[in-house]
């Protein structure tokens, strides 16, 4: 027999699951789909539905193709239009494989990676023993001084300086978040800062150089990955 699993919109040719009533059919293993996951394509919960519904959906949030709403998928209730497809969200590479249906969620405090001082000096997390100022009227020669995040010259670029000693900050690195989800890894992952010291290196799982600056890491299972490559 020949299908449109209504779990997963893919065609079927053999044994389905079979609702008469409903004209509902399903695949064997679409059976076992799980009903709310985490995916590293997105920060919040997503929820499967048998029949998403009419709505200004937007493209398939993995793999960018259009989603038909007669079929299931992966929603997001926070998020209005966010869905995946059922497939696309429980492949290895986007899925941990944890089910959270009977996990109670627990709202995540998001952490500031700096406190401000003024409009122009600010205390970062990565350097709390002194404080960090905007703009480079206080540093000589800092087209040869490097970001100790990314490592990379600071050039001409708004950076933040140790008002005490030789700590550079890009603007934009000073931003970096804290936690963050990655393509790359199943895990949330914490923004590391105890390496950035010149002589300790790390090699970053994603473009497999190595670098003495901020890394991105998981907790959970070994993975370390250099800011550029977040």
């Amino acid at each position: 027999i020949s299908f449109t699993c209504n779990a997963c919109g893919l065609l079927g040719e053999r044994n389905p699951y079979v609702c008469i009533e409903c004209n509902f059919m399903i695949h064997k293993d679409c059976i076992s789909l799980p009903r709310v996951i985490n995916i590293n394509r997105h920060e919040h919960r997503i929820s499967l539905t048998y029949h998403l519904g009419r709505g200004n959906w937007e493209l398939c949030g993995v793999c960018r193709k259009k989603i038909d709403w007669n079929f299931g998928a992966f929603s997001c209730k926070r998020c209005p239009g966010y869905a995946v497809h059922s497939k696309c969200a429980t492949d290895s590479k986007v899925w941990d494989g944890e089910e959270l249906e009977d996990v109670p969620e627990v709202e995540e405090e998001i952490l500031d990676p700096y406190k401000v001082i003024n409009e122009n000096e600010i205390n970062h997390f990565s350097h709390e023993e002194h404080d960090l100022r905007l703009g480079v009227d206080n540093v000589t020669d800092f087209e040869m001084m490097r970001c100790d995040a990314c490592i990379l010259p600071l050039n001409d670029g708004m950076f933040y300086k140790c008002m005490q000693c030789d700590f550079f900050l890009h603007k934009v690195c000073a931003n970096l978040p804290r936690k963050k989800r990655h393509v790359l890894h199943n895990h949330k992952l914490n923004l590391q800062v105890d390496y950035c010291k010149r002589d300790s290196l790390f090699q970053c799982f994603a473009c497999k150089q190595f670098s003495t600056g901020f890394r991105y890491e998981c907790l959970t299972y070994i993975y370390r990955g250099e800011i550029k490559c977040g």
